[in-house]
Protein backbone atom coordinates (compact mmCIF):
# COMPACT_ATOMS: atom_id res chain seq x y z
CA UNK A 1 0.00 0.00 0.00
CA UNK A 2 2.95 2.41 0.61
CA UNK A 3 4.61 1.53 -2.70
CA UNK A 4 1.22 2.54 -4.39
CA UNK A 5 0.64 5.59 -2.67
CA UNK A 6 4.53 6.64 -3.32
CA UNK A 7 3.81 5.59 -6.94
CA UNK A 8 0.53 7.86 -6.78
CA UNK A 9 2.21 10.77 -5.17
CA UNK A 10 5.36 10.48 -7.99
CA UNK A 11 2.99 10.51 -10.81
CA UNK A 12 1.08 13.62 -9.96
CA UNK A 13 4.57 15.21 -8.66
CA UNK A 14 5.31 14.69 -12.74
CA UNK A 15 2.22 15.51 -13.92
CA UNK A 16 2.33 19.07 -12.05
CA UNK A 17 6.28 19.54 -13.26
CA UNK A 18 4.88 19.20 -17.40
CA UNK A 19 2.35 21.35 -16.46
CA UNK A 20 4.92 24.09 -14.95
CA UNK A 21 7.39 23.64 -17.69
CA UNK A 22 4.37 23.96 -20.63
CA UNK A 23 3.12 27.23 -19.13
CA UNK A 24 6.73 28.34 -18.52
CA UNK A 25 7.08 28.09 -22.28
CA UNK A 26 3.95 29.63 -23.40
CA UNK A 27 4.77 32.73 -21.18
CA UNK A 28 8.02 32.74 -23.30
CA UNK A 29 6.42 32.85 -26.73
CA UNK A 30 7.23 28.92 -27.19
CA UNK A 31 4.40 26.55 -27.67
CA UNK A 32 3.55 23.04 -28.69
CA UNK A 33 1.21 21.76 -31.54
CA UNK A 34 -2.62 22.81 -30.57
CA UNK A 35 -2.93 19.20 -29.58
CA UNK A 36 -0.27 18.77 -27.07
CA UNK A 37 -1.67 21.64 -25.50
CA UNK A 38 -5.01 20.49 -24.84
CA UNK A 39 -4.05 17.36 -23.20
CA UNK A 40 -1.33 18.73 -21.32
CA UNK A 41 -3.24 22.45 -20.25
CA UNK A 42 -7.11 20.75 -20.20
CA UNK A 43 -8.44 23.23 -21.86
CA UNK A 44 -10.72 23.50 -25.24
CA UNK A 45 -8.65 26.13 -27.51
CA UNK A 46 -5.74 27.83 -26.83
CA UNK A 47 -4.61 30.88 -29.23
CA UNK A 48 -1.00 30.34 -29.73
CA UNK A 49 1.61 32.83 -29.36
CA UNK A 50 3.54 35.09 -31.73
CA UNK A 51 6.92 34.14 -32.65
CA UNK A 52 9.37 34.75 -30.10
CA UNK A 53 12.67 35.71 -30.51
CA UNK A 54 13.59 31.98 -31.30
CA UNK A 55 13.30 29.63 -28.29
CA UNK A 56 14.32 26.31 -29.03
CA UNK A 57 13.54 23.36 -27.42
CA UNK A 58 15.01 19.17 -28.10
CA UNK A 59 11.75 16.99 -27.85
CA UNK A 60 12.23 13.13 -28.71
CA UNK A 61 9.31 12.00 -29.91
CA UNK A 62 10.14 8.04 -29.41
CA UNK A 63 12.98 5.52 -30.15
CA UNK A 64 14.62 5.15 -33.70
CA UNK A 65 12.87 8.28 -34.37
CA UNK A 66 15.23 11.86 -34.97
CA UNK A 67 14.80 14.72 -33.25
CA UNK A 68 13.61 17.95 -34.67
CA UNK A 69 13.65 21.94 -34.26
CA UNK A 70 10.02 23.46 -33.44
CA UNK A 71 9.71 26.93 -33.57
CA UNK A 72 5.87 28.39 -32.86
CA UNK A 73 2.85 26.15 -34.05
CA UNK A 74 3.01 23.62 -37.11
CA UNK A 75 6.50 24.71 -38.21
CA UNK A 76 8.79 22.23 -39.24
CA UNK A 77 12.74 22.56 -40.03
CA UNK A 78 14.84 20.22 -41.28
CA UNK A 79 16.65 17.99 -39.06
CA UNK A 80 19.67 19.68 -36.68
CA UNK A 81 22.60 20.61 -38.64
CA UNK A 82 21.15 20.74 -42.04
CA UNK A 83 19.01 23.79 -41.76
CA UNK A 84 20.46 26.18 -44.29
CA UNK A 85 19.38 29.84 -43.66
CA UNK A 86 17.40 31.35 -47.31
CA UNK A 87 18.78 33.90 -48.77
CA UNK A 88 16.72 36.36 -50.40
CA UNK A 89 17.35 36.35 -54.72
CA UNK A 90 18.03 39.43 -55.65
CA UNK A 91 15.88 40.82 -58.86
CA UNK A 92 18.00 41.30 -61.81
CA UNK A 93 16.18 44.10 -64.37
CA UNK A 94 17.11 42.87 -67.80
CA UNK A 95 18.05 45.53 -70.15
CA UNK A 96 16.02 45.20 -73.67
CA UNK A 97 17.61 47.24 -76.71
CA UNK A 98 15.37 47.85 -79.39
CA UNK A 99 16.98 47.80 -82.32
CA UNK A 100 16.10 50.81 -84.54
CA UNK A 101 13.27 51.11 -87.40
CA UNK A 102 14.73 50.20 -90.73
CA UNK A 103 13.46 50.66 -94.10
CA UNK A 104 9.89 48.71 -95.64
CA UNK A 105 12.34 45.70 -96.94
CA UNK A 106 15.91 45.91 -97.03
CA UNK A 107 17.70 48.40 -98.04
CA UNK A 108 14.87 50.87 -99.72
CA UNK A 109 14.84 53.77 -97.50
CA UNK A 110 12.13 54.99 -95.07
CA UNK A 111 11.52 57.91 -97.01
CA UNK A 112 9.65 58.71 -100.47
CA UNK A 113 11.41 55.56 -102.87
CA UNK A 114 13.70 56.45 -105.56
CA UNK A 115 14.23 54.04 -108.48
CA UNK A 116 17.41 54.06 -109.79
CA UNK A 117 16.65 53.02 -113.06
CA UNK A 118 13.17 53.78 -114.75
CA UNK A 119 12.76 52.81 -118.51
CA UNK A 120 10.21 54.04 -120.87
CA UNK A 121 8.27 51.19 -122.60
CA UNK A 122 4.95 53.02 -124.48
CA UNK A 123 2.99 55.77 -123.64
CA UNK A 124 2.28 55.96 -119.61
CA UNK A 125 4.36 52.37 -119.48
CA UNK A 126 7.40 52.73 -117.66
CA UNK A 127 9.68 50.03 -116.25
CA UNK A 128 11.28 50.00 -112.91
CA UNK A 129 14.40 48.72 -110.91
CA UNK A 130 14.89 48.63 -107.29
CA UNK A 131 18.11 46.96 -107.40
CA UNK A 132 18.25 46.19 -103.11
CA UNK A 133 17.56 43.41 -101.10
CA UNK A 134 15.07 41.77 -102.03
CA UNK A 135 15.93 42.86 -106.02
CA UNK A 136 12.05 44.68 -107.09
CA UNK A 137 10.82 45.03 -110.75
CA UNK A 138 7.68 46.68 -111.40
CA UNK A 139 5.85 47.63 -114.68
CA UNK A 140 3.69 50.75 -113.66
CA UNK A 141 0.39 51.15 -116.35
CA UNK A 142 -1.22 54.26 -116.44
CA UNK A 143 -4.78 52.48 -117.18
CA UNK A 144 -6.19 55.69 -117.29
CA UNK A 145 -3.96 57.46 -120.35
CA UNK A 146 -2.05 54.91 -121.54
CA UNK A 147 -4.13 53.50 -124.97
CA UNK A 148 -1.77 49.58 -124.38
CA UNK A 149 -4.35 46.58 -123.72
CA UNK A 150 -4.15 44.18 -120.88
CA UNK A 151 -5.03 40.26 -121.43
CA UNK A 152 -4.31 37.19 -120.68
CA UNK A 153 -2.14 34.61 -123.29
CA UNK A 154 -2.11 31.03 -122.94
CA UNK A 155 0.18 28.37 -123.60
CA UNK A 156 -2.34 26.69 -126.03
CA UNK A 157 -6.44 27.12 -126.39
CA UNK A 158 -6.86 23.88 -124.55
CA UNK A 159 -5.10 22.98 -121.28
CA UNK A 160 -2.60 20.52 -122.48
CA UNK A 161 0.35 22.97 -123.37
CA UNK A 162 2.62 24.89 -120.98
CA UNK A 163 5.35 27.47 -121.86
CA UNK A 164 7.70 29.70 -120.27
CA UNK A 165 7.01 33.71 -119.68
CA UNK A 166 9.45 34.51 -122.55
CA UNK A 167 8.11 32.51 -124.68
CA UNK A 168 4.26 33.71 -124.05
CA UNK A 169 5.64 37.21 -124.86
CA UNK A 170 7.61 36.36 -127.68
CA UNK A 171 4.39 34.34 -129.53
CA UNK A 172 1.98 37.07 -128.57
CA UNK A 173 3.79 40.25 -128.87
CA UNK A 174 3.75 42.12 -125.72
CA UNK A 175 5.58 44.76 -124.76
CA UNK A 176 6.01 42.68 -121.01
CA UNK A 177 4.78 40.08 -119.56
CA UNK A 178 4.94 38.38 -115.79
CA UNK A 179 3.39 34.51 -115.08
CA UNK A 180 -0.32 35.07 -113.42
CA UNK A 181 -2.56 31.91 -112.81
CA UNK A 182 -1.21 28.80 -109.94
CA UNK A 183 -1.94 25.52 -112.28
CA UNK A 184 -1.56 22.11 -112.36
CA UNK A 185 1.32 19.88 -113.84
CA UNK A 186 -0.56 19.14 -116.95
CA UNK A 187 -1.20 23.22 -117.87
CA UNK A 188 -4.88 23.51 -115.95
CA UNK A 189 -5.28 27.16 -114.62
CA UNK A 190 -6.14 26.89 -111.21
CA UNK A 191 -8.65 29.87 -110.80
CA UNK A 192 -10.46 32.58 -112.42
CA UNK A 193 -9.64 33.40 -116.16
CA UNK A 194 -11.23 35.45 -118.58
CA UNK A 195 -10.20 36.10 -121.64
CA UNK A 196 -12.56 38.57 -124.53
CA UNK A 197 -15.53 37.64 -121.93
CA UNK A 198 -14.85 33.87 -122.03
CA UNK A 199 -14.92 31.58 -118.99
CA UNK A 200 -12.00 29.76 -119.88
CA UNK A 201 -11.89 28.94 -116.14
CA UNK A 202 -13.58 29.42 -113.22
CA UNK A 203 -12.64 30.51 -109.45
CA UNK A 204 -11.29 28.62 -107.34
CA UNK A 205 -12.24 28.50 -103.68
CA UNK A 206 -13.58 32.48 -104.82
CA UNK A 207 -9.80 33.52 -104.34
CA UNK A 208 -8.83 36.90 -105.54
CA UNK A 209 -8.62 37.96 -108.84
CA UNK A 210 -7.28 41.24 -111.29
CA UNK A 211 -9.60 41.99 -113.88
CA UNK A 212 -9.73 44.35 -116.86
CA UNK A 213 -13.03 46.48 -118.11
CA UNK A 214 -13.46 47.27 -122.13
CA UNK A 215 -12.98 50.53 -120.85
CA UNK A 216 -9.69 50.03 -119.54
CA UNK A 217 -9.49 49.50 -115.63
CA UNK A 218 -8.16 47.13 -113.39
CA UNK A 219 -10.35 45.66 -110.53
CA UNK A 220 -9.17 43.51 -107.36
CA UNK A 221 -11.52 41.60 -105.95
CA UNK A 222 -12.24 38.29 -104.79
CA UNK A 223 -14.62 36.67 -107.64
CA UNK A 224 -17.48 33.95 -107.08
CA UNK A 225 -19.32 32.44 -109.95
CA UNK A 226 -22.54 29.93 -110.62
CA UNK A 227 -24.47 29.48 -113.25
CA UNK A 228 -28.05 28.58 -113.85
CA UNK A 229 -29.09 25.69 -116.72
CA UNK A 230 -32.34 26.32 -118.08
CA UNK A 231 -34.02 23.18 -119.35
CA UNK A 232 -37.32 21.88 -121.57
CA UNK A 233 -37.16 18.50 -119.28
CA UNK A 234 -40.77 19.68 -116.95
CA UNK A 235 -39.27 17.57 -113.58
CA UNK A 236 -36.03 19.43 -113.72
CA UNK A 237 -37.38 23.20 -115.30
CA UNK A 238 -33.69 24.50 -113.58
CA UNK A 239 -30.49 23.12 -112.47
CA UNK A 240 -27.54 24.44 -110.83
CA UNK A 241 -24.16 24.61 -111.94
CA UNK A 242 -21.13 25.25 -109.85
CA UNK A 243 -18.38 25.87 -112.21
CA UNK A 244 -16.49 25.88 -115.34
CA UNK A 245 -13.09 23.78 -116.37
CA UNK A 246 -11.99 22.90 -112.96
CA UNK A 247 -10.49 19.78 -111.35
CA UNK A 248 -13.78 17.67 -110.09
CA UNK A 249 -13.40 17.91 -106.52
CA UNK A 250 -15.47 15.46 -104.46
CA UNK A 251 -19.26 15.80 -103.41
CA UNK A 252 -21.84 16.86 -105.76
CA UNK A 253 -21.00 19.64 -107.74
CA UNK A 254 -21.60 19.87 -111.61
CA UNK A 255 -19.22 21.27 -113.58
CA UNK A 256 -19.18 22.33 -117.30
CA UNK A 257 -16.60 21.84 -119.29
CA UNK A 258 -15.85 23.22 -123.21
CA UNK A 259 -12.92 22.44 -125.50
CA UNK A 260 -11.05 24.75 -123.35
CA UNK A 261 -10.41 21.27 -121.19
CA UNK A 262 -9.37 19.07 -123.81
CA UNK A 263 -11.31 16.47 -126.08
CA UNK A 264 -13.08 14.57 -123.44
CA UNK A 265 -14.26 14.71 -120.05
CA UNK A 266 -13.17 11.43 -118.27
CA UNK A 267 -14.21 10.46 -114.60
CA UNK A 268 -12.38 7.94 -112.43
CA UNK A 269 -15.84 6.95 -110.65
CA UNK A 270 -19.19 6.12 -112.25
CA UNK A 271 -21.10 9.57 -112.36
CA UNK A 272 -23.08 11.17 -115.08
CA UNK A 273 -22.12 13.08 -117.89
CA UNK A 274 -24.12 14.93 -120.40
CA UNK A 275 -23.18 16.20 -123.65
CA UNK A 276 -24.66 20.16 -125.02
CA UNK A 277 -24.06 20.86 -128.82
CA UNK A 278 -23.89 24.45 -129.81
CA UNK A 279 -27.30 24.81 -130.33
CA UNK A 280 -28.33 24.21 -127.08
CA UNK A 281 -29.78 20.30 -127.55
CA UNK A 282 -28.41 17.70 -125.20
CA UNK A 283 -26.76 14.83 -127.54
CA UNK A 284 -25.82 12.15 -125.55
CA UNK A 285 -24.92 10.58 -121.51
CA UNK A 286 -22.41 8.85 -120.37
CA UNK A 287 -21.03 7.43 -116.54
CA UNK A 288 -17.01 8.01 -116.86
CA UNK A 289 -16.03 9.09 -120.82
CA UNK A 290 -17.38 11.97 -122.53
CA UNK A 291 -16.55 13.77 -125.80
CA UNK A 292 -16.83 17.73 -125.87
CA UNK A 293 -19.06 18.46 -128.50
CA UNK A 294 -17.47 21.34 -130.43
CA UNK A 295 -18.94 24.93 -129.81
CA UNK A 296 -20.98 23.07 -127.24
CA UNK A 297 -20.14 21.46 -123.56
CA UNK A 298 -20.44 18.82 -121.22
CA UNK A 299 -21.80 18.92 -117.67
CA UNK A 300 -20.39 16.27 -115.31
CA UNK A 301 -21.85 15.33 -111.53
CA UNK A 302 -22.34 13.21 -109.67
CA UNK A 303 -24.53 9.84 -110.49
CA UNK A 304 -27.38 11.05 -108.24
CA UNK A 305 -27.72 14.98 -109.48
CA UNK A 306 -30.46 16.41 -111.06
CA UNK A 307 -28.45 16.45 -114.53
CA UNK A 308 -29.49 12.81 -114.86
CA UNK A 309 -33.17 13.76 -116.01
CA UNK A 310 -31.97 15.12 -119.18
CA UNK A 311 -32.42 12.90 -122.22
CA UNK A 312 -31.73 13.33 -125.77
CA UNK A 313 -33.23 15.60 -127.14
CA UNK A 314 -33.71 18.07 -124.34
CA UNK A 315 -32.97 22.08 -124.92
CA UNK A 316 -31.11 23.71 -122.54
CA UNK A 317 -29.20 27.21 -121.81
CA UNK A 318 -27.14 28.81 -119.54
CA UNK A 319 -26.99 31.43 -117.62
CA UNK A 320 -23.94 32.74 -115.72
CA UNK A 321 -24.03 35.39 -112.55
CA UNK A 322 -20.40 36.64 -110.80
CA UNK A 323 -20.11 38.35 -107.73
CA UNK A 324 -18.97 40.86 -106.99
CA UNK A 325 -22.05 42.27 -109.29
CA UNK A 326 -19.32 44.88 -110.34
CA UNK A 327 -17.30 42.19 -112.30
CA UNK A 328 -20.22 41.62 -114.93
CA UNK A 329 -18.46 44.15 -117.36
CA UNK A 330 -15.22 42.45 -116.50
CA UNK A 331 -13.59 40.93 -120.28
CA UNK A 332 -10.14 39.68 -119.09
CA UNK A 333 -8.94 38.29 -115.89
CA UNK A 334 -6.25 36.38 -114.53
CA UNK A 335 -6.11 34.82 -110.63
CA UNK A 336 -3.93 33.87 -107.71
CA UNK A 337 -4.07 35.10 -104.01
CA UNK A 338 -4.20 35.62 -101.71
CA UNK A 339 -5.73 39.34 -101.34
CA UNK A 340 -3.05 42.00 -99.87
CA UNK A 341 -4.71 45.36 -99.64
CA UNK A 342 -7.92 46.23 -99.69
CA UNK A 343 -9.84 49.67 -99.53
CA UNK A 344 -5.53 50.90 -98.29
CA UNK A 345 -5.49 48.32 -95.70
CA UNK A 346 -4.17 45.00 -94.61
CA UNK A 347 -6.44 41.99 -95.69
CA UNK A 348 -4.74 39.14 -95.24
CA UNK A 349 -7.18 36.33 -95.03
CA UNK A 350 -5.47 32.68 -95.79
CA UNK A 351 -7.81 30.59 -94.31
CA UNK A 352 -10.74 31.58 -96.46
CA UNK A 353 -9.00 31.34 -99.42
CA UNK A 354 -7.60 27.88 -98.16
CA UNK A 355 -3.81 28.86 -98.10
CA UNK A 356 -1.66 27.47 -96.33
CA UNK A 357 -0.60 29.30 -93.11
CA UNK A 358 3.44 29.42 -93.97
CA UNK A 359 2.39 31.11 -97.06
CA UNK A 360 3.33 34.54 -95.58
CA UNK A 361 6.97 32.95 -94.54
CA UNK A 362 10.38 33.90 -95.76
CA UNK A 363 11.09 30.93 -97.06
CA UNK A 364 9.59 31.81 -100.04
CA UNK A 365 12.41 33.91 -101.96
CA UNK A 366 10.36 34.92 -105.10
CA UNK A 367 6.86 36.33 -105.91
CA UNK A 368 4.88 37.49 -107.92
CA UNK A 369 2.21 40.49 -106.93
CA UNK A 370 -0.09 43.32 -108.39
CA UNK A 371 -1.61 46.05 -107.13
CA UNK A 372 -3.78 49.07 -108.42
CA UNK A 373 -3.13 52.69 -107.26
CA UNK A 374 -5.93 55.37 -106.08
CA UNK A 375 -5.45 57.20 -109.54
CA UNK A 376 -5.42 54.04 -111.46
CA UNK A 377 -2.07 53.09 -112.18
CA UNK A 378 -1.28 49.28 -112.46
CA UNK A 379 1.74 48.03 -110.78
CA UNK A 380 3.36 44.28 -111.72
CA UNK A 381 5.92 43.57 -110.00
CA UNK A 382 8.57 40.77 -109.43
CA UNK A 383 10.48 40.38 -105.93
CA UNK A 384 13.46 38.00 -105.46
CA UNK A 385 15.62 38.01 -102.44
CA UNK A 386 14.69 37.64 -98.64
CA UNK A 387 11.62 39.09 -97.77
CA UNK A 388 7.87 37.92 -96.48
CA UNK A 389 4.50 38.04 -98.14
CA UNK A 390 3.67 40.93 -95.79
CA UNK A 391 6.93 43.01 -96.75
CA UNK A 392 5.10 42.91 -100.25
CA UNK A 393 2.03 44.47 -99.48
CA UNK A 394 4.10 46.82 -97.48
CA UNK A 395 5.88 47.63 -100.42
CA UNK A 396 2.01 48.01 -102.49
CA UNK A 397 0.48 50.54 -99.42
CA UNK A 398 4.31 52.45 -100.15
CA UNK A 399 3.54 52.93 -103.52
CA UNK A 400 0.27 54.22 -103.27
CA UNK A 401 -1.54 51.20 -103.96
CA UNK A 402 -4.93 50.77 -102.57
CA UNK A 403 -5.91 47.04 -103.91
CA UNK A 404 -3.17 44.60 -104.05
CA UNK A 405 -2.78 40.85 -104.71
CA UNK A 406 -0.48 37.87 -104.71
CA UNK A 407 -0.02 35.61 -107.83
CA UNK A 408 1.74 32.17 -108.41
CA UNK A 409 5.41 32.45 -107.36
CA UNK A 410 8.17 30.73 -106.13
CA UNK A 411 10.10 29.16 -109.63
CA UNK A 412 7.30 30.73 -111.54
CA UNK A 413 8.16 33.99 -110.64
CA UNK A 414 9.10 35.75 -114.29
CA UNK A 415 9.09 39.39 -115.50
CA UNK A 416 9.88 40.15 -119.49
CA UNK A 417 10.41 43.63 -120.58
CA UNK A 418 10.57 44.03 -124.61
CA UNK A 419 11.93 40.13 -125.13
CA UNK A 420 14.24 40.45 -122.20
CA UNK A 421 13.92 38.76 -119.23
CA UNK A 422 14.58 40.99 -116.20
CA UNK A 423 14.37 38.60 -113.19
CA UNK A 424 17.22 36.46 -112.18
CA UNK A 425 16.07 33.39 -113.92
CA UNK A 426 16.85 34.64 -117.27
CA UNK A 427 18.49 31.23 -118.13
CA UNK A 428 17.01 28.29 -120.06
CA UNK A 429 15.63 26.76 -116.61
CA UNK A 430 12.80 29.24 -116.43
CA UNK A 431 9.56 27.38 -115.24
CA UNK A 432 7.09 26.52 -117.51
CA UNK A 433 3.76 27.95 -116.64
CA UNK A 434 0.22 27.88 -117.69
CA UNK A 435 -1.02 31.48 -118.05
CA UNK A 436 0.87 34.81 -118.51
CA UNK A 437 -0.39 38.80 -118.28
CA UNK A 438 0.43 41.02 -120.89
CA UNK A 439 0.48 44.30 -121.75
CA UNK A 440 -0.08 45.05 -125.59
CA UNK A 441 -0.22 47.80 -128.17
CA UNK A 442 -3.94 48.08 -129.41
CA UNK A 443 -3.41 46.43 -132.82
CA UNK A 444 -1.63 43.62 -131.32
CA UNK A 445 -4.59 42.70 -128.43
CA UNK A 446 -6.92 43.37 -131.56
CA UNK A 447 -5.39 40.69 -133.83
CA UNK A 448 -5.17 38.60 -130.31
CA UNK A 449 -9.07 39.11 -129.87
CA UNK A 450 -9.66 38.14 -133.70
CA UNK A 451 -7.74 35.17 -133.47
CA UNK A 452 -8.74 33.47 -130.14
CA UNK A 453 -9.57 30.10 -130.23
CA UNK A 454 -7.92 30.05 -133.88
CA UNK A 455 -5.94 27.21 -133.47
CA UNK A 456 -9.10 25.34 -131.47
CA UNK A 457 -11.00 24.11 -134.90
CA UNK A 458 -11.38 24.98 -138.43
CA UNK A 459 -12.65 28.29 -139.10
CA UNK A 460 -13.51 27.57 -142.81
CA UNK A 461 -16.89 28.28 -143.21
CA UNK A 462 -18.61 28.99 -146.87
CA UNK A 463 -17.04 32.33 -146.90
CA UNK A 464 -13.76 30.77 -146.97
CA UNK A 465 -14.26 29.24 -150.21
CA UNK A 466 -16.38 31.84 -152.28
CA UNK A 467 -16.26 35.77 -152.55
CA UNK A 468 -18.57 38.03 -150.83
CA UNK A 469 -20.62 38.81 -154.37
CA UNK A 470 -21.13 34.90 -154.79
CA UNK A 471 -22.25 34.47 -151.05
CA UNK A 472 -24.56 37.26 -151.95
CA UNK A 473 -25.80 35.51 -154.55
CA UNK A 474 -25.85 32.30 -153.06
CA UNK A 475 -27.66 33.22 -149.69
CA UNK A 476 -30.20 35.05 -151.95
CA UNK A 477 -30.82 32.31 -153.30
CA UNK A 478 -31.28 29.97 -150.44
CA UNK A 479 -33.40 32.33 -148.90
CA UNK A 480 -35.84 31.98 -152.27
CA UNK A 481 -35.47 28.28 -152.35
CA UNK A 482 -36.86 28.78 -148.83
CA UNK A 483 -40.22 30.10 -149.78
CA UNK A 484 -39.26 33.78 -148.56
CA UNK A 485 -40.06 36.99 -150.34
CA UNK A 486 -35.98 37.77 -151.56
CA UNK A 487 -36.77 40.58 -153.95
CA UNK A 488 -36.09 43.80 -151.52
CA UNK A 489 -35.39 41.55 -148.81
CA UNK A 490 -31.60 40.74 -146.24
CA UNK A 491 -30.46 37.41 -145.02
CA UNK A 492 -27.46 36.88 -143.19
CA UNK A 493 -25.03 33.73 -143.37
CA UNK A 494 -26.91 32.32 -140.56
CA UNK A 495 -29.49 31.43 -142.71
CA UNK A 496 -27.00 29.36 -144.11
CA UNK A 497 -26.07 27.97 -140.77
CA UNK A 498 -28.42 29.21 -137.51
CA UNK A 499 -25.23 28.02 -135.62
CA UNK A 500 -22.82 30.51 -137.24
CA UNK A 501 -21.90 33.38 -135.34
CA UNK A 502 -20.44 35.40 -138.57
CA UNK A 503 -22.83 37.66 -139.78
CA UNK A 504 -22.30 38.52 -143.39
CA UNK A 505 -25.40 41.32 -145.00
CA UNK A 506 -26.22 40.88 -148.28
CA UNK A 507 -29.12 42.18 -151.29
CA UNK A 508 -31.39 39.65 -152.88
CA UNK A 509 -31.05 39.12 -156.67
CA UNK A 510 -33.51 38.34 -159.32
CA UNK A 511 -31.92 35.42 -160.09
CA UNK A 512 -33.70 31.87 -158.76
CA UNK A 513 -31.68 28.69 -158.91
CA UNK A 514 -32.42 25.60 -157.24
CA UNK A 515 -28.91 24.22 -157.59
CA UNK A 516 -27.90 27.60 -155.69
CA UNK A 517 -29.78 26.74 -153.10
CA UNK A 518 -29.14 22.85 -153.07
CA UNK A 519 -25.00 24.12 -152.88
CA UNK A 520 -25.69 25.91 -149.99
CA UNK A 521 -27.70 23.26 -148.30
CA UNK A 522 -24.21 20.69 -148.91
CA UNK A 523 -21.97 22.98 -148.44
CA UNK A 524 -23.26 23.75 -144.71
CA UNK A 525 -24.25 20.42 -143.25
CA UNK A 526 -26.60 20.50 -139.66
CA UNK A 527 -23.94 18.27 -137.84
CA UNK A 528 -20.53 16.60 -138.68
CA UNK A 529 -19.07 13.93 -136.97
CA UNK A 530 -15.54 14.14 -135.38
CA UNK A 531 -12.52 11.41 -135.07
CA UNK A 532 -14.34 10.60 -131.55
CA UNK A 533 -17.45 9.34 -133.27
CA UNK A 534 -19.51 12.05 -131.13
CA UNK A 535 -21.70 14.37 -132.95
CA UNK A 536 -20.42 18.19 -133.16
CA UNK A 537 -21.36 21.67 -134.80
CA UNK A 538 -18.46 22.92 -137.37
CA UNK A 539 -19.65 26.59 -135.99
CA UNK A 540 -20.11 28.37 -133.06
CA UNK A 541 -17.80 29.37 -130.36
CA UNK A 542 -17.74 27.88 -126.72
CA UNK A 543 -17.68 31.53 -125.56
CA UNK A 544 -21.39 31.28 -127.25
CA UNK A 545 -22.44 29.34 -123.79
CA UNK A 546 -19.57 29.52 -121.32
CA UNK A 547 -17.95 32.46 -122.25
CA UNK A 548 -21.03 35.41 -121.21
CA UNK A 549 -23.14 36.37 -118.15
CA UNK A 550 -25.68 35.61 -120.00
CA UNK A 551 -25.01 33.05 -122.43
CA UNK A 552 -28.33 31.75 -124.74
CA UNK A 553 -28.00 28.94 -127.68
Amino acid sequence: MANLRFSTYYQKSISLGLLSVFVWASSQGFCLPAQAQKLAMGVGTVQPPMPGPGVRASVHVGRGHSKKWIRGAFSKLPPRGKHKPKVAKIAVKKVVVKAAHKGVMGHIPAGPMQPPAVKNLAPGVTYKLYAGHPRINVVDIDMSKSPVKMRPVTASYAFNQLKDVREHARDSGAIAAINANYFKTGGVPLGTLMVDGEWVSGPLYDRVALGFTDGGYARIARVGLHGTLYTSNPDHPEMWINNVNQPHRTGSRCILYTRRWGEKVTFPFAGTMVAVDASGKVLDKAEKVMAIPYGGFVLADSKKSPIAALKPGDLVHVRWQTNPSGWDNVKQAVSGGPLLLQDGKFAFDLKSEKFPANWTGGHIVARTACGITADDHLLLATFEGPHTLFDVAKFFLKMGCTEAMNLDGGGSTTMVVNGATVTRNASASQRHVAVALGVFTEDKARNLAACNGCGYRPKSDLASFTSRVELARIGAQAGLAAGGNAVGNTTDSAALDPASTHGVTVSATAESSAAAAEIATDANPANVSDSTGAIVRPYGDASELAGKPEARP
